[in-house]
């Protein structure tokens, strides 16, 4: 019988608009060195093929699934929204504008007329913030909660 207890792996990645510090598991540490080391899809020892190897199916959550959830109903509240998302469920540490429109695009969003207004709309409202270099942006504390809560609006908070 396996030790119940896992086996922690500290992951270190920077480089340019990205720096992330998290421990994983030690079957995502094997599969991450998997993958930088070159793998093709080969599975490491202790990892499995496919997902249903292992465990039950849990397939990732798309961005129009999470603007769905999360109903946002401004320009502003989509902007802080997908940066959430991006941060949580993309590994972003940052964001851009192009990011934005990206997401936009992806979640077949109508692009705001205006997205440099809402973009300052959303800094305005403390949910984002221009860190670093120019025109990059991170989700602030208020901006975690405004969208874990649906903006204050009587929905069922998401989970992670």
């Amino acid at each position: 019988m396996e030790d119940e207890r896992e086996e922690k792996f500290s992951l270190n990645l920077k480089g340019e608009g990205i720096s992330i510090e998290k421990e994983v598991d030690k079957r995502t540490a094997l599969a991450i060195v998997a993958a930088v080391m070159g793998g093709n899809g080969v599975p490491v020892a202790g990892t499995a093929a496919y997902p249903s190897e292992r465990s039950s199916f849990n397939p990732a959550k798309s961005l129009r699934e999470f603007l769905i959830e999360t109903a946002p109903t401004t320009n502003n509240e989509r902007i802080a929204t997908i940066g959430f998302f991006l941060h949580e469920h993309k590994s972003k540490e940052t964001f851009s504008k192009d990011d934005i429109e990206a997401g936009f695009r992806s979640a077949r969003e109508q692009l705001p007329k205006n997205l440099r207004r809402d973009l300052g709309r959303a800094v305005g409202a403390g949910w984002i913030e221009e860190v670093g270099q120019k025109g990059h942006y991170h989700v602030t504390n208020t901006g975690a909660k405004a969208v874990q809560s649906c903006f204050g609006r009587q929905r069922q908070p998401i989970t992670q």
